[in-house]
């Protein structure tokens, strides 16, 4: 078993000093890290070729896409509510969101975190309820 594990390292090896290529489908972007710190954008449904030894290619899906977290927040009239936030999105700075950021989905609740906490602290909550009955905001 150990010669055929030894093959198979062998055949990745030399797999990895051979150009590779792939299609990124239209709902994906991606960036390819080169060597000396160099990042390429990887445009959607594009034909992409790389060098496995040496670049690192990253995709994340670009389309619409929804990410959904709880809160705990006190209203104005000192009401504490649970309230179930939806954010929806799409990706339009590929290299933003893989080289700016550690983590994207991390970041998305962070700033929508703080984006709905004034809305709902600085209002009392009969005036919350009304406006949820007129609005989806």
């Amino acid at each position: 078993m150990q010669a055929f594990d030894f093959i198979n390292d062998v055949a990745q090896w030399a797999g990895d000093l051979l150009p590779q290529w792939d299609l990124l489908p239209p709902t994906e972007g991606g960036v390819k890290f080169k060597p000396g710190a160099k990042i390429k954008e990887l445009k959607p449904g594009h034909i992409y070729w790389w060098w496995p030894a040496t670049t690192k290619v990253v995709t994340i899906p670009i389309k619409r896409q929804t990410l959904s977290f709880t809160q705990r927040l006190t209203t104005a009239d000192d009401i504490t509510i649970v309230a179930e936030i939806v954010v929806v999105f799409v990706i339009d700075g590929v290299i933003r969101a893989l080289v700016e950021t550690d983590n994207f989905d991390s970041t998305v609740v962070e700033v929508a975190q703080k984006i709905t906490i004034k809305p709902i602290t600085s209002r009392k909550f009969d005036k919350i309820r009304e406006d949820m009955a007129t609005s989806n905001e």
